[in-house]
């Protein structure tokens, strides 16, 4: 590479971004409507300018595949439509451009094996499995003519591979009257091969020629009308809307700002409300100016944290891309279909999203989607579907990843999970208890591990992801039918609906959605487990009890937990009582990062600072389970009791 200027690269970098996520959306919509010329000439203007922004900051290999693109384009544009040929080399290769830019491979070291492989399929033209029926009914006299139509199974298996062949038993006679010497046979063959229809017909002439019956067609899956009139696609064409690029770096100071002003709006309010006890006299007008204070910053909030929330559409397509592509390397049909790419949520969110998203993705692609052959002889279409959801629920924003592969088995699960010692043979566990275990380091219950889900993060640091942004993971599942991971995550991390409570002198903020609800243990029946400390029974429940003042080291001005105020949190589907000295008050913190003066420091995940200046810390829900957990011997969340 040659030697290139900071500002320039970075100049690329931004644009370039930019293009690819315009081609990656883009290029899913040609899928479905490939003769689209607005859509092929936008492409072709894409990826030229990559190719131009690469030349100039002296990116040779980054030109290189894009002029490649370009090519292909260009071709297309000419043509007037987009080959399904051309579709598949066009996701491979800017699927290839993400990588290489993602990861700072300008010069192909990393990817350069990748780029020589694709390079030689658009060179050779690409040859793509395709999948055929191919019904074959040979005349009785087939034997006559030296004709062994096993002979013809075994060249069809050297040019491509049978999925599925179904004998024609209606032609075959009853035992009484069968000739050895006459040939009954009749096959309905499903074949996949590189072949056009016109080279398989060729392998088939001889016979046809002879009186043999050939019907071939392509196994076509199922697609909606790629057809739209010109109402619908003018009407599918949003208004432009007017933008500025602004730097994130402005960006975040402005949020900075923001929640200085948070801050400093709140300290304001408890000293006046101070000084108003002490001065004993109305002070209305102090009151209604503080209520529009409060207002004008809310608002200012609200515009402000807007400017950071970005579609989740982009990430949902990138993910789209690479599920084909890795489909394509695997010699599997996978069709993927996205639902609510308008989504919004944090920049921030998103980049901590972003692999452990793609994980799953590749995940699902490599073990969960049976190949193609096994697929059929379950009953199932060749072809599998991969679902990736975004939608709004409850203040969060909900992904689902589901497809309809081999699904996991839970006692498969269960039986390594008890091999490992991670759980006592006689204990019952819930499906989602026993699906926990799948994100545990070094937890596998793959059969072998590949260089494509088996690289990058592992379903642990999925877990660890989700939980730092206070989010939740669920897995559902059932065995040949698939696997659906379902993420619930918080619209931002800036600011979090929390509420604050005491214990001694020190102040916590627990996470509103991880608190079912609030008790007093007097109200209710407290046991203490041999071996296992002390559990609540709320209602059917007997959930364990432990007291945040043991869990974190901090003295408690209570001896006895359930002396206490109790806090039932929740983490999935366990629960867990945690008795703290004091509950404050519920509102909006403004959440700051403790990396620079903690590190990363277990079980926090941020902190925030309160109107008297004092700091009160954000706890790791899942660590308080887990610290509970090992302490008292007894698993949080059990619900089969005493």
């Amino acid at each position: 590479m040659k030697a290139v200027k900071k500002d320039v690269l970075s100049i690329f970098l931004q644009e370039a971004a930019e293009n690819l996520a315009i081609l990656e959306e883009n290029l899913m919509e040609v899928e479905k409507s490939p003769t689209d010329r607005e859509r092929i000439h936008l492409l072709f203007r894409c990826i030229h300018t990559i190719k131009g922004g690469a030349g100039f900051a002296g990116l040779d290999e980054i030109k290189e595949i894009a002029h490649e693109l370009e090519n292909i384009l260009d071709k297309a544009r000419s043509e007037g439509f987009v080959a399904s040929e051309t579709f598949r080399f066009l996701v491979s290769g800017i699927t290839l451009l993400r990588k290489m830019l993602d990861e700072g491979d300008y010069e192909g070291r990393i990817y350069r094996s990748d780029w020589n492989r694709l390079r030689q399929q658009i060179r050779k033209g690409g040859r793509i499995c395709r999948v055929y029926r191919i019904r074959l009914s040979f005349p009785e006299h087939t034997f006559e003519t030296g004709t062994d139509p096993l002979f013809l199974l075994e060249e069809m298996s050297e040019k491509g591979s049978i999925l599925q062949i179904e004998p024609e038993w209606g032609r075959i006679p009853d035992l009484f009257h069968l000739d050895p010497h006459l040939c009954y046979l009749g096959w309905n063959i499903l074949f996949k091969t590189e072949m056009e229809e016109k080279e398989i017909k060729e392998v088939f002439e001889f016979i046809h020629e002879h009186g043999a019956v050939v019907e071939i067609e392509r196994a076509e899956t199922e697609e909606k009308d790629k057809t739209e009139s010109p109402a619908q696609a003018y009407a599918s064409k949003p208004a432009v809307q007017e933008t500025i690029r602004v730097e994130v770096v402005k960006l975040e100071r402005i949020l900075n700002h923001v929640s200085d002003l948070m801050m400093v709006q709140s300290l304001l309010r408890e000293r006046t409300l101070d000084l108003m006890e002490r001065a004993g006299r109305d002070v209305d007008e102090v009151e209604d100016a503080f209520r529009e204070l409060e207002t004008i910053t809310r608002m200012l909030q609200e515009e402000v944290m807007s400017t950071s929330m970005v579609p989740i559409g982009n990430l949902l397509v990138r993910l789209q891309m690479m599920a084909i592509d890795l489909a394509k390397e695997l010699g599997k049909e996978v069709r993927v279909e996205l639902s609510g790419k308008d989504t919004e949520l944090d920049r921030k969110v998103i980049e901590q999203i972003t692999d452990p998203l793609m994980h799953i993705v590749r995940n699902a692609i490599d073990h969960g989607i049976e190949p193609m052959e096994a697929r059929v002889r379950s009953g199932k279409p060749a072809t599998a579907t991969l679902r990736i959801r975004a939608y709004h629920q409850e203040g969060h924003v909900m992904i689902e990843i589901g497809d309809d592969g081999k699904g996991i088995d839970p006692q498969q699960v269960l039986a390594k999970a008890k091999a490992k010692g991670l759980v006592d043979e006689h204990r019952t566990l819930s499906l989602q208890e026993i699906y926990q275990f799948l994100f545990i380091p070094g937890f596998s219950t793959a059969e072998h591990v590949t260089d494509i889900s088996g690289r990058g993060v592992g379903l642990d640091v999925v877990m660890t992801n989700v939980r730092n942004l206070h989010g939740h993971i669920e897995v559902q599942s059932e065995v040949g039918v698939g696997t659906t991971f379902r993420i619930k995550l918080p619209l931002t991390m800036a600011i979090i609906d929390g509420m604050l409570v005491r214990v001694g002198e020190e102040f916590y903020v627990f996470p509103l959605p991880a608190i079912t609800e609030f008790i007093k243990a007097k109200h209710y029946s407290v046991h203490t487990v041999t071996g296992s400390g002390k559990v609540i029974r709320v209602r059917e429940d007997w959930i364990p009890l432990a007291a945040l003042s043991d869990i974190v080291g901090v003295p408690s001005r209570f001896s006895r937990p359930e002396d206490g105020v109790l806090v039932v949190l929740r983490d999935g589907e366990r629960k867990l009582a945690v008795a703290v000295d004091e509950i404050v008050n519920q509102k909006q913190f403004v959440v700051k990062s403790v990396q620079e003066n903690l590190g990363h420091a277990r079980g926090v995940t941020g902190a925030t600072v309160l109107g008297d200046g004092s700091v009160a810390i954000i706890p790791e829900i899942s660590y308080l389970f887990e610290v509970a957990s090992a302490r008292s011997g007894f698993q949080a969340g059990d619900s089969d009791g005493c």
